[in-house]
């Protein structure tokens, strides 16, 4: 299942033309969900990417959605970002690749596949990531310390 939709017609036409040269069976698309429903819109994936550009806008900002992936118990496999690597240890929950790299995204894949023991090790390290150090009640107090500094 791919939940999302090519930004440039280009990468939407060379998508499609992958999708209908290698005529892959079982693959769902569904495009992007409104934030109310975006968890429920990946449900049922197995793993979560987010294989953006890495550039200077990008590679200083955390994606929030990274948070959500891991507090589902989902492994994830993301673009190598400054901002994640100096607060999060990805290793132990998924990868960080540079997102041209298909070869080395595809092997992460096939990993999984073949190794189930290390992708239920990823997915039961996400949730427990996330319960440990991200989730509301342990970050709340932190938090609001910091709106307030800032409102200052």
């Amino acid at each position: 299942m791919i939940v999302g939709a090519p930004k440039r017609k280009e990468d939407e036409t060379y998508f499609s033309d992958l999708l209908n040269l290698y005529n892959w069976k079982n693959i769902v698309i569904k495009k992007p969900a409104p934030f109310q429903l975006f968890t429920q819109s990946y449900s049922e994936a197995d793993i979560c990417f987010d294989l953006r550009e890495n550039n200077a806008e990008y590679s200083k900002s955390l994606p929030i959605k990274i948070f959500y992936y891991i507090g589902s118990g989902k492994p994830v496999i993301y673009t190598h970002l400054k901002a994640i690597e100096k607060h999060l240890d990805i290793s132990k929950f998924g990868y960080s690749v540079d997102p041209e790299d298909s070869e080395t995204i595809a092997k992460y894949i096939s990993g999984y596949i073949k190794n189930p023991e290390l992708y239920d090790l990823h997915a039961g390290n996400a949730r427990k990531e996330y319960e440990e150090k991200y989730n509301w009640n342990n970050i709340r107090n932190s938090f609001i310390s910091f709106i307030r500094q800032s409102v200052q």
